[in-house]
């Protein structure tokens, strides 16, 4: 094989020649990639990267799921960086079109105005081990609208999970610990439904009186517009599975692993001073109900902000998963254990 380089002054190999190990566990949809005008995969697309794994929808404008491995090799940011960016890269871009998704893909621009986050699927945080795979989570196919309730961490300079979004808290207080406890995590994350409507931005003290140029930022409702007028599909839920490995390297067995399954509701979170008496569980809705148990209230913002409230198992999560894709017609099934034996 001969390779050659026309343009530009770098080459990362590992985007050549590399063998993806963050489908360990299987791939839940059996995704494929397909060229030509083929459309058998158009909704079940599979884009590998060295940094994470996407199964891309074509209907939806957004990722069934994109799974990625991270352990302290891929969270840990060297002394020196090994090589330089290539010329006029920076280390925060805006999201860019995946150069995989060339004829149908969008850049982050389309979200200017929202009045949601432009929210990863694979956080940056995971893939510190040099600016390339950083830069590699700012691409469209790892880009879903998020609420900013859904996403952020609200009080500057605060490590309390009260200061925090669910969605965050996952991040930080289940993912991040076990990771520096040397456990190897397998994870994936991925959307469902679609809200095309304008929506509360936050109902978050904090957010609510942020200030920009003497302007309040997050008052009133979002614009979808941009969004739906190209059929992107805005979520109502966001999702996350985690098979955490305690000894890397073991094999591959049930007996072995733990296994970690979230869904978080993709809005504002309650107006808590209209709320006094708690509110009902989003999670006892009639969609969910019947792979679900019942869910007492949630009673104040610190319930709402926990993990805990949003955790389900992984036999119910994919069950969920499966009766949507039933409802749209699709001709794939989820199952994130297919590997084992």
């Amino acid at each position: 094989i001969t390779f050659s380089l026309n343009g530009g002054d770098s080459v990362y190999i590992d985007n050549v020649f590399f063998k993806s190990d963050h489908l360990k566990f299987g791939n839940p949809t059996s995704a494929r990639w397909q060229t030509g005008n083929s459309s058998t995969y158009q909704n079940n697309l599979l884009l590998e990267k060295p940094q994470y794994v996407v199964s891309y929808n074509a209907a939806t404008k957004i990722a069934n799921w994109v799974g990625w491995k991270v352990d302290k090799t891929w969270v840990t940011e060297p002394p020196t960086q090994p090589g330089e960016l290539p010329n006029g890269l920076i280390k925060r871009p805006e999201f860019i079109t995946d150069p995989d998704l060339l004829a149908g893909g969008y850049d982050g621009n389309i979200f200017t105005g929202l009045g949601m986050d432009r929210g990863h699927l694979s956080p940056n945080r995971d893939r510190l081990r040099h600016p390339k795979d950083e830069l590699a989570t700012y691409l469209t196919t790892n880009l879903i609208a998020q609420s900013m309730d859904n996403n952020r961490f609200f009080v500057r300079g605060s490590n309390s999970s009260t200061d925090a979004s669910a969605w965050f808290n996952i991040e930080s207080k289940v993912v991040a610990p076990m990771v520096s406890q040397g456990q190897e995590l397998y994870i994936f994350a991925g959307a469902i439904g679609n809200n095309p409507n304008p929506q509360k931005k936050t109902n978050v003290p904090q957010l609510l009186n942020m200030v920009q140029d003497g302007e309040l930022i997050n008052q009133g409702n979002t614009i979808p517009s941009n969004l739906s007028n190209r059929q992107i599909h805005v979520p109502t839920w966001t999702w996350k599975t985690i098979m955490a490995v305690e000894q890397p390297g073991a094999e591959v067995i049930s007996s072995n692993i733990e296994t970690f399954a979230y869904m978080t509701p993709n809005v504002a979170e309650p107006d808590w001073t209209l709320s006094l008496d708690g509110v009902a569980n989003p999670l006892n809705n009639d969609v969910f109900s019947p792979f679900l148990k019942l869910r007492g209230n949630i009673d104040n913002a610190a319930a709402w902000r926990n993990p805990d409230t949003w955790r389900v198992t992984l036999p119910e999560l994919t069950n969920i998963l499966n009766e949507r894709n039933r409802l749209r017609n699709y001709d794939f099934k989820f199952d994130f254990l297919s590997n084992l034996p």
